[in-house]
């Protein structure tokens, strides 16, 4: 009796060491199953918050392209609208400059062909100073709205109107009986001036053709060979014009 007690003991302490293990395991496991689920789970909840910031990143992204978008399609709209109202104001600037340069033409060349005594003389200078000045303000406008070659082109054409108007005043002037000759070169050199001038229109308006999308259209075709000659006269002296008080532009 006395000999089996130790072999008891052991047994005990067998079992307790079994229970200890098992409640161990248990928790180890209940533990690691825990561990193992709240992993998942974050791993679950930072897929998750990946997949919305990325969303988030794609929405932001499509909203920018979007304003973007809208922002450069608003200012090509207003581009073209500048550019309609640019156009249309060219336009008026251009058919009033050839309209008032056409008429200062014509009343030169009407006043100076009537101008028969000293009082037509003085009316046709006022006539002739006037219409120059009207050129003023058409002018004005087209060196602000119009392209560099129709401004080009209308100097170049002012200029033109200018020398022809010099030209008739000092037609008209010389009212006395002078020398045949230089009066014939005078006159034919008038013609220069006015086929000077009329290239120079000829040019001013096919400048406009071409900035407003235009063919150019040849205007002198029918002019044949006249076309200005150097200013002198028969004798070859250089023929001045005299001064008409009043310059366009």
């Amino acid at each position: 009796m006395h000999l089996a007690a130790p072999s008891e003991q052991g047994g005990s302490s067998l079992t307790l060491v079994i229970a200890i293990l098992g409640i161990v395991g248990t928790l180890t496991a209940a533990f690691v199953t825990q561990w193992l689920s709240a992993r998942r789970d974050d791993k679950q909840w930072q897929r998750q918050k990946q997949l919305q910031d990325e969303r988030f990143d794609r929405e932001r992204d499509e909203e920018a392209a979007r304003w973007e978008r809208e922002r450069r399609e608003r200012q090509e709209q207003w581009k073209r609208e500048d550019s309609a109202r640019l156009h249309q104001a060219r336009l008026g600037a251009y058919e009033t400059l050839l309209a008032t340069l056409d008429g200062a033409r014509e009343v030169i060349s009407n006043v100076s062909l009537r101008a028969r005594s000293a009082t037509d003389v003085e009316k046709a200078f006022d006539a002739m100073h006037d219409a120059l000045l009207t050129v003023g303000e058409p002018r004005a406008r087209v060196d602000i709205l119009g392209s560099p070659a129709v401004v080009g082109a209308m100097r170049a054409a002012i200029a033109a109107i200018n020398d022809y108007a010099e030209c008739a005043l000092d037609e008209m002037l010389d009212t006395g009986p002078g020398d045949s000759d230089a009066r014939a070169a005078r006159r034919s050199h008038q013609l220069d001036l006015l086929t000077a001038w009329r290239l120079r229109m000829s040019d001013l308006r096919n400048s406009i053709r071409r900035d407003i999308g235009n063919e150019p259209i040849d205007e002198m075709a029918g002019l044949g060979n006249r076309r200005p000659r150097e200013q002198t006269g028969l004798s070859g002296a250089t023929v001045h014009p005299g001064n008409a008080g009043a310059r366009a532009g």
